[in-house]
């Protein structure tokens, strides 16, 4: 994997979701802090990272689009964790 320089332009961007937080279930104790993580990580790798938790639609919607708007920059990560799964994949 390619690390970042100082003062480097970013590798990539980043979308990372951590929600837990829902009406039937309750609070899910992993996401927020899978998701910390995970950003953490990108960012290390020099990534722009954009991370989102407890969003309701209205956030998540808004996130998109701004991602989607911003993947122009270069190799992009959207990256979810979901009741102990988790996918990523590029676009």
């Amino acid at each position: 994997m390619r690390r970042a320089k100082l003062g480097a332009p970013p590798v990539g961007v980043a979308l990372v979701v951590g929600n837990g937080t829902y009406a039937h279930i309750g609070r899910l104790p992993n996401p927020g802090n899978d998701a910390e993580d995970m950003t953490a990580a990108l960012r290390r790798l020099g990534s722009d990272v954009t991370t989102v938790r407890d969003a309701e639609r209205g956030a998540m919607t808004e996130a998109l689009q701004v991602f989607t708007a911003r993947r122009a920059v270069g190799r992009t990560c959207p990256w979810c964790s979901a009741r102990g799964t988790v996918s990523r994949w590029t676009a």
